[in-house]
């Protein structure tokens, strides 16, 4: 066991600079963009930023996208939502499970996930870290019919308005029922099996207070059919606002419950040619066609481990789950024209977990013969399915890991407390902003990863036993057991861990915004420090 603490500081200066004059938006008439386009150049920037100015006076990279054009898209995962973001590159193969690596246009996935990319839920981040292993931010967070516009900043102010976050901020933010109405909405897989209810209804509780609530529930074997049910999600986000009596402020209750299992998908065989640096004639494996197949398999839906008692365990092949419940606060009040607060907050608890089958491709002959728990191989039988042991004689196994990771505690307290102040310089507006982020972040995981074998094969692959005779299983001695050959064995032997840590950021930040007719001129500056304690095994 190793107990550490850790005490780590980091200072972040970002500065903006912006002019506008009066024919910057000159064009021919037959390249103009509708009016209508233009009109979202005046929305507030909320993310990232000192919420009180525009797209077109903020010196920062900002997009915004709202639910309608969202919808419009159809996105399956969050990784197919990120596509809709400029500078923002992710690639869609995960699944909706998540598990994607996040990047952002100049700066490098380092460690996988997103090292440089935090995602927020109403301005405050979910997770404290993009990168924590088995526990990626885009687990924890889901587009639903709850949620009115995402918005991304890259770079600028992104690094000094939030932790963790040099390369961007990606912020779902939430429909706050300001008008009346909602919808249920039924969605059906056309090509595969998947049924989604969507739903939202928001509008006035009283004349200053007004809800919202909305979400989904989603239940099938996901878009790559795995011949048994690996989504089963519910997620339900509420919020109640209440505006003060003077129109100075509000203050706002978010709540969020959700219970998800949704399938990861981590790769698949492909053909093609290559000729120098030329790749041409991609096509699909003989057999396995990841663009409509997977090896989640109806059986192989439950695997043993050695759990963190050191007792044998049967585990789900579920894919990524979440459990999250949450309850935050927003408050905002101006106490004068000049002068203004905001704070922030929430609580979280969090856990869920990682079951996935990984894919490797290995010869069968290469391992006939071969030495696997101090014994020769030589037959390799199905274990499960409709061939359940009878020899196995196709070319190519699959031969890389059942992995199942529990993640005990993923909860988190965090607050942003900002005061805001704008004076007139004569020449330009001056204003000042000064702020205190503080985030307590728990990370509890005990991951198991054992050697697994089983056919390639896309069509609900069976499960493979290694015997050490080629006689009926009678006679012969089984070497593995359903199809796995060790517990906890496999990557060097990196990955039987057990840790428990506890991470406390805590970051005060100023910004300095000078303003006027021609230009804008926007600095800010940011001093992180980060505790870790705990132990790992």
């Amino acid at each position: 066991m190793r107990r550490s603490a850790l005490t780590k500081h980091a200072s972040i200066i970002a500065i903006g600079f912006v002019t506008l004059s009066g024919n910057a938006w000159a064009q021919d008439a037959e390249s103009a963009p509708a009016e209508e386009e233009y009109s979202t150049l005046d929305e507030i920037v909320v993310t990232a930023s000192g919420r009180d100015q525009t797209k077109l006076e903020s010196s920062i990279s900002v997009t915004s996208v709202n639910a309608q054009m969202i919808q419009d898209f159809q996105p399956s995962s969050e990784a197919e939502v990120f596509k809709l973001l400029p500078g923002i590159q992710v690639p869609g193969t995960s699944g909706p499970g998540g598990n994607s690596n996040i990047a952002v246009r100049g700066l490098p996935v380092a460690t996988g996930g997103a090292p440089f990319v935090q995602l927020q839920e109403d301005g405050l981040p979910v997770v404290l870290f993009g990168d924590i292993q088995f526990g990626n931010n885009d687990y924890w967070t889901r587009f639903d019919p709850s949620v009115a516009n995402i918005e991304a900043v890259r770079g600028g102010s992104a690094t000094t308005f939030a932790s963790q976050a040099p390369g961007a901020v990606i912020n779902y933010i939430s429909n706050y029922g300001r008008e009346e109405g909602g919808y249920v909405e039924l969605k059906k897989g056309i090509d595969y099996s998947e049924t989604q209810l969507n739903f939202r209804y928001g509008g006035a509780l009283t004349d200053s207070m007004n809800f919202h609530v909305g979400g989904f529930f989603k239940k099938g074997r996901g878009p790559l059919n795995a011949g048994y049910n690996t989504s089963e999600s519910l997620q339900v986000k509420a919020n109640v606002t209440k505006e003060f009596d003077d129109g100075k402020g509000f203050f706002r209750l978010l709540f969020k419950y959700a219970d998800t299992q949704e399938p990861n998908y981590t790769g698949a065989p492909a053909l093609a040619t290559i000729s120098g640096n030329k790749v041409t004639s991609v096509r699909a494996w003989p057999g396995f066609d990841g663009r409509e197949e997977t090896n989640y398999s109806k059986y192989n839906q439950d695997f043993l481990i050695y759990n963190r008692d050191g007792n044998l365990e049967r585990v789900k092949m579920d894919g990524i789950t979440t459990k999250q419940k949450s309850i935050g606060g927003q408050f905002h009040y101006e106490f004068s024209e000049n002068i203004s607060i905001d704070n922030n907050f929430r609580w979280s608890d969090i856990s869920g977990g990682f079951a996935s089958p990984f894919l490797g491709i290995a010869t069968r002959a290469s391992i006939l013969g071969s030495t696997v728990n101090g014994r020769t191989v030589a037959a390799i039988r199905y274990a499960s399915g409709p061939n359940a042991g009878q020899l196995y004689t196709g070319q190519y196994v699959d031969n890389n890991v059942n992995v199942k990771t529990n993640i005990r505690d993923l909860g988190s307290l965090v607050n942003d407390l900002t005061l805001a102040g704008k004076f007139d310089m004569g020449f330009a507006d001056l204003t000042a902003r000064a702020g205190y982020f503080y985030m307590d972040q728990d990370i509890a995981m005990d991951w198991h990863v054992n050697k697994s074998l089983r056919e390639l094969n896309g069509n609900s692959p069976s499960q493979l036993d290694l015997y050490d005779s080629a006689t009926a299983t009678a006679v012969a001695n089984r070497i593995t057991t359903e199809g796995i050959s060790g517990y906890n064995n496999n990557w060097g032997n990196c990955c039987a861990r057990d840790y428990d840590l506890s991470y406390t950021n805590t970051a005060p930040y100023v910004q300095l915004v000078l303003d006027n007719d021609i230009f804008n001129f926007d600095g800010s500056v940011r001093f992180e420090k980060v505790k870790a304690s705990g132990y790992t095994i």
